[in-house]
């Protein structure tokens, strides 16, 4: 094992270095204290990654080649995040995790992760996410360098379990491809920036004090609420706000009456509030407008009519007449983008 530096290099820049926006946070949060290790051996680094995670299988794709492993390690009180590269070609089997959740985010370079029979590539716009109970498989690349969020199992179920107001009734799984480009892996992104920013201050404080347990609160709760999981249905509906009546009533007279000429002002007198404040109670509230919503049920019975009708008993033009749409042009291409082929394709099954 090679001596700890305070600035340990590779390729004669510093491993922050090789990330210029990340550098002043990352040099400040994995400070030297912080290298947990350095090496160019197998088993050693096999051992030692294994202290932190769980027993493995590594195995580097050429021996011939030169292992120039590390890990930097922070932790709070349930969550660490470890820096970490083995530079080399890498083959990792931990099996199942069992003990913790493990969301890996590569700052350069890419993995390929298996989880059960699905296998995905990684890198800096797509991380993973490995629940404890699914067999994990990966190989790093050469110049793979990884943000590791470690999550303890028993405090993200017990977190789920508090928001959920009731025992779990099954393991929680997460959907394991987190798109970092999207708006929750962005938000995602922008809280574990925040633990790292906020991680060097535990430190010295008994089990990471109450600045450790608000870093795990956030890293946990936004984790179940941005990525995809088994309860995930539950957790929105049991936090989304209640919806207002003049929301429920329109979008009743919507679905009851889509063949009607119905407009936003018609609609507001309907449910006795105003026009702004029913269109911006729905987005809220259903994520589209109401006309919006009008509109989509037009498409829907159109297919229907579609689906159940042939080119001797109507026509794409009636049809689309039939539900409000005039502009025979717009409804084809709003039609394909829903249903994912033409009017006509439909009318021709």
């Amino acid at each position: 094992m090679t001596a700890m530096r305070d600035m340990d290099m590779h390729g004669g820049i510093s491993r922050f270095e090789a990330h210029s926006m990340l550098a002043p946070l990352l040099s400040r949060t994995f400070r030297p204290e912080h290298l947990l290790f350095e090496s160019d051996d197998l088993d050693e680094t096999r051992t030692l990654v294994a202290d932190v995670f769980c027993p493995h299988t590594l195995i580097q794709k050429d021996p011939r080649g030169r292992l120039n492993a590390f890990q930097y390690l922070a932790t709070a009180n349930a969550v660490s995040l470890s820096y970490m590269g083995y530079g080399a070609d890498v083959l990792v089997d931990p099996g199942c995790l069992e003990r913790f959740f493990l969301v890996q985010m590569p700052l350069e370079g890419q993995a390929e992760i298996s989880i059960g029979s699905r296998s995905f590539m990684t890198g800096t716009r797509t991380a993973s996410i490995q629940a404890p109970t699914e067999s994990l498989k990966m190989r790093w690349s050469e110049d793979c360098r990884k943000l590791v969020v470690r999550i303890d199992r028993k405090a993200l179920e017990l977190q789920l379990s508090h928001l959920l107001g009731r025992s779990l009734s099954e393991p929680l799984v997460f959907d394991p491809v987190l798109d970092m480009t999207s708006a929750n892996g962005r938000v995602w992104w922008q809280q574990v920036m925040a633990a790292l920013e906020a991680m060097p201050h535990t430190a010295g404080l008994p089990c990471g004090g109450l600045l450790g347990a608000q870093l795990d609160h956030g890293l946990m709760t936004s984790l179940l609420f941005l990525q995809p999981n088994n309860y995930w249905p539950q957790l929105r509906a049991r936090m989304a706000p209640a919806v207002p009546r003049h929301v429920r009533l329109a979008e009743e007279h919507i679905r009851t009456h889509p063949d009607e000429d119905i407009s936003m002002e018609q609609l507001a007198v309907l449910c006795g509030t105003s026009a702004r404040t029913l269109y911006a109670a729905f987005k809220l509230h259903r994520g589209v407008s109401p006309m919006q919503m009008l509109r989509d049920i037009r498409l829907e019975r159109a297919r229907d009519d579609l689906l159940h009708q042939t080119e001797q008993t109507t026509s794409v033009t009636d049809t689309a007449l039939r539900w409000g749409f005039s502009h025979l042009g717009r409804f084809a291409v709003s039609y394909k983008k829903r249903f994912g082929e033409s009017p006509y394709q439909t009318l021709r099954r």
